[in-house]
């Protein structure tokens, strides 16, 4: 294979081409700004994260855009079919796969990456560089995405993911830090808002404001 194809295909990492990568939006302005245009167009992003913090909100304008099946492999929940539904997502856009071990669950992933009609989210505790790397090639191949979920601190830091970032709840929405990533520094974070697609959320806090105590008249 020549250089220019392995350039082609990403097999060489050059720190003024990685830049250039196609990125697609991430539906929030100030996300955009911290991953230099969004989240890569293809490729494997890890998300280091406590449970039922507001990942999937993070991820829902994903959704919305992709005409794709979104295959969740491993969920530590059942998904709740009515929030995806007021989003437009349909159950028929969905499915749940929960293999029988880790070898199982791999190569699911690696199946519906390569078939090129459906990107994946992963909840999944231990993977390899090579295992890694056969997904980001089944995720060229089949023009698709793998987001992978991970606890906080994980060991899988070492990892070559495209992307890394953790998440940590915040009142309004999600901090978000930027773990590691082609292409660019690793370090920054943004606090990432909910309020314009979720405005709810911030109602709570909004009421909990203490009025200044009134003066006593006579």
């Amino acid at each position: 294979m020549s250089l220019e194809q392995l350039l082609a295909h990403q097999q060489v990492w050059r720190g003024f081409k990685t830049q250039n990568l196609p990125k697609k939006s991430s539906g929030y302005p100030e996300l955009d700004e911290l991953l230099q245009g969004g989240f890569p167009a293809q490729g494997v992003t890890a998300l280091h994260t406590q449970p039922a913090v507001g990942e999937l909100r993070l991820l829902m304008p994903q959704l919305q855009q992709q005409q794709r099946l979104w295959i969740l492999i491993n969920p530590p929940a059942l998904p709740n079919a009515e929030f995806f539904a007021q989003h437009g997502i349909g159950n028929h856009q969905l499915l749940v796969l929960r293999p029988n071990s880790a070898k199982e669950t791999l190569w699911a992933t690696e199946q519906c990456l390569l078939s090129g009609s459906s990107h994946v989210l992963l909840w999944q505790q231990g993977m390899n560089v090579a295992q890694l790397k056969r997904l980001q090639l089944a995720c060229q191949h089949g023009d698709s995405r793998l987001f992978a979920f991970y606890p906080p601190h994980d060991s899988q830091f070492s990892l070559p993911f495209d992307l890394q970032l953790e998440l940590q709840a915040h009142p309004q929405g999600l901090q978000v830090t930027v773990l590691k990533r082609r292409g660019g520094w690793p370090g920054q974070s943004r606090l990432i808002h909910f309020t314009r697609h979720w405005p709810e959320l911030t109602q709570q806090q909004a009421s909990q404001v203490i009025p200044f105590p009134q003066e006593k008249v006579g």
